[in-house]
């Protein structure tokens, strides 16, 4: 059978699916004390009669996530309609004797559960009817608490931030409400299976959450385009937010590292948790996710967000889904093993087996390939051996070298990733160098090669090429990328991605998220975000491109990326910085990961050309002298000025300036 990836579903049929799949779940108890209101990102007030209100006095908290409808085809005669909804949400409602980290959930005697249902014609009113549900099983994935709990430790995300915890409708504070036992790992892939009882208006079996959920899906990778839905602040006013719909991509996946090998995870099972590039807010944790054949990829958790981050932002985020995979691993061992630790239910409300599709492989695109092979990570400074300064950035591939000959690979990657007080970063040149660099070349056999800087730009353009030292095989692990050549590749509109290791550093792989393999996807070698060339800056009326802005995402450590077109992967940018705004020496800054610069494939033409010609030497001198005065057609007060962020005309006051 033909992957479902070659069969694309309309954006409004995505939406009529998701929303089908997708509910609002409250859960509601007595917060006199406003426990529970003053940790929620929103909640609604309200009286001892069930009355919802905006008197501050009131005595009841209501909040508000998202759930995933199941199938009715799964439902055990119990009665009902079951659906899945976020863990998170129930934590700051459990009993006392129930906060002891057990996967079980004991919620407070006065505690109420409802879920929303579309209003009908005889209801003759709007926003959906609340009717009453139950948590009739809870369950904690181990391997996906376990992937998290990688991600945010210092190894994976914690190397940015001052750690990180989780976020959405009842940001976590760090003792899982009150208690302690659990972790952020628990807190973010937690889920509850709720009942929600009968009556009208009682859902009608829809054929569209059937063959969702049966669809036959390939393991998701980089760049993959998704459509999840989502009730945020839906306690609020759910005529205005319930199933609201989203679009974004599948930003890499994540797993929990196996045995096999140093920089290897096994990418032979769908991995539990999925990065994604998408716009989550409070409250759309537990919507669905599709891919773009109407396919479910799993449901939305409770973001990861910077402690103490910077604005508050989207770089303070990291959202990510449960897959459905691990949701039905998940569900096939409660309905297994109810008297198992990992599941808490009433008797009579087991879990329902869900059968597991399987996967399939399908095609290699071409992002796949500038992935995994033309786009590396670098590492800078003592950046991976030492915790306490993780630095690290991207590189795309020029040559691959010749280990067997003592040929070096040459490595394109901005200055200030080597130089960061280079005039080309905008500094003085005055400070000193990164005291080392590394590529890590991927693959069975690759490893951290030794590299030094074959070029540093001391002109406008922020570029600089490595030399790394390469081992016999590492022409088969690397693959030179491959630039637009033709002067209209820059196009405004045109669909492109952003590939580079984005957040996520060269520790990471004794984190276990990010391996690099030879037979790992891209979406496990390096990020993807999808967007569009948003501008481009010419030289003059008419002239030659030398700045684009693209509405991909671009995150600390993609420095030195590549922006491919998104038909065919070609490169037609290097990625330089993303904008920021306030704070001093970016503490307390607003990043604009949607706002970046990048420098046109026109101007690296010639960086690529020279590298071909220096490529079979073993000489650094050699290639020194291939790229001097490479960029001198660059270095003009005009190409200044666009870099600056300045009017080239003159006039104008130089505003803030954005440096990754």
């Amino acid at each position: 059978m033909a992957s479902h990836r070659h069969r694309v579903v309309s954006g409004v049929e995505l939406a009529t699916i998701a929303s089908e799949l997708t509910a609002t779940v409250r859960v509601r108890a007595l917060d006199p004390d406003l426990a529970v209101g003053r940790r929620a990102a929103f909640c609604r007030r309200g009286d001892l009669d069930g009355s919802d209100g905006d008197d501050a006095s009131a005595p009841t908290t209501s909040v508000s996530a998202s759930a995933m409808r199941l199938p009715s085809s799964i439902v055990d005669g119990g009665g009902g309609e079951l659906l899945v909804a976020p863990l998170a949400l129930f934590l700051p409602f459990l009993r006392r004797d129930a906060r002891g980290g057990a996967p079980g959930l004991g919620l407070v005697d006065d505690a109420e559960v409802h879920v929303m249902r579309e209003a009908t014609v005889d209801d003759g009113g709007s926003g959906g009817v609340w009717v009453p549900a139950r948590v009739v099983a809870s369950a904690v994935p181990p391997d996906a608490r376990d992937a998290v709990n990688a991600l945010a430790s210092a190894d994976g995300l914690g190397a940015l931030k001052r750690g990180w915890t989780a976020g959405g409708a009842v940001p976590w504070n760090g003792d899982g409400g009150g208690g302690g036992g659990f972790d952020v790992g628990a807190v973010v892939a937690g889920f509850v299976v709720l009942r929600a009882a009968t009556g009208p208006p009682s859902p009608s079996p829809s054929p569209g959450i059937s063959r969702a959920f049966a669809r036959e899906s390939p393991l998701p990778r980089a760049g993959d385009a998704i459509l999840s839905c989502g009730s945020p602040f839906g306690v609020l006013a759910p005529s205005h937010f319930a199933n609201a719909v989203t679009t974004g991509s599948v930003s890499r996946t994540w797993r929990r590292r196996t045995p096999v090998g140093r920089h290897v995870a096994d990418t032979s099972a769908p991995p539990p948790i999925l990065m994604l590039d998408l716009r989550a807010l409070p409250g759309t944790e537990g919507g669905v996710v599709l891919d773009a054949g109407g396919g479910v990829l799993g449901m939305l958790t409770p973001p990861l967000v910077a402690r103490g981050g910077g604005g508050g932002g989207e770089d303070d985020a990291v959202p990510l889904a449960l897959t459905i995979d691990c949701v039905k691993r998940a569900m096939l061992t409660m309905a297994s093993s109810s008297s198992s630790s990992s599941s808490s239910t009433n008797e009579e409300d087991d879990a329902p087996p869900i059968a597991v599709a399987s996967t399939s492989a399908s095609p290699r695109t071409p992002l796949d390939d500038a992935a995994s092979t033309s786009v590396v990570l670098l590492s800078t400074g003592n950046g991976n051996d030492d915790a306490s300064n993780p630095s690290w950035a991207s590189g795309i591939v020029l040559t691959a070298g010749d280990g067997a000959r003592g040929h070096p690979a040459l490595i394109l990657t901005n200055a200030h990733v080597v130089h960061p007080s280079a005039r080309a970063a905008g500094g003085d040149g005055r400070g000193p160098r990164v005291r080392s660099q590394r590529v890590l070349v991927p693959g069975a056999g690759g490893g951290w090669r030794d590299a030094t800087p074959a070029f540093v730009s001391a002109g406008a353009l922020d570029v600089a090429v490595l030399a790394a030292t390469t081992t016999e095989g590492d022409e088969t692990r690397l693959r030179a990328a491959t630039f637009a050549d033709d002067d209209d590749a820059c196009r405004r509109g045109e669909p492109c991605a952003v590939i580079g290791h984005a957040r996520v550093g060269p520790r990471a792989a004794a984190a276990g998220g990010s391996s690099v393999s030879a037979s790992a996807s891209a979406s496990a070698a390096a990020s993807a975000s999808p967007g569009v060339v948003s501008a481009v800056v010419r030289r003059g009326v008419g002239g030659e491109p030398v700045m684009l802005t693209t509405s991909a995402a671009v995150h600390s450590g993609a420095s030195g990326g590549a922006v491919v077109r998104a038909a065919d992967g070609v490169v037609i940018g290097l990625v330089t910085s993303n904008a920021r705004r306030g704070g001093k020496d970016g503490d307390g800054d607003d990043v604009f990961p949607r706002l970046n610069f990048s420098i046109p494939s026109r101007a690296l033409r010639r960086l690529r050309l020279a590298a071909e010609a220096s490529g079979g030497q073993d000489d650094w001198e050699v290639h020194e002298a291939a790229f001097e005065g490479c960029l001198d057609a660059y270095d003009d007060d005009e190409v200044r000025a666009v870099w600056n962020l300045r009017d080239p005309g003159g006039g104008g006051e130089r505003v803030a300036r954005s440096r990754l």
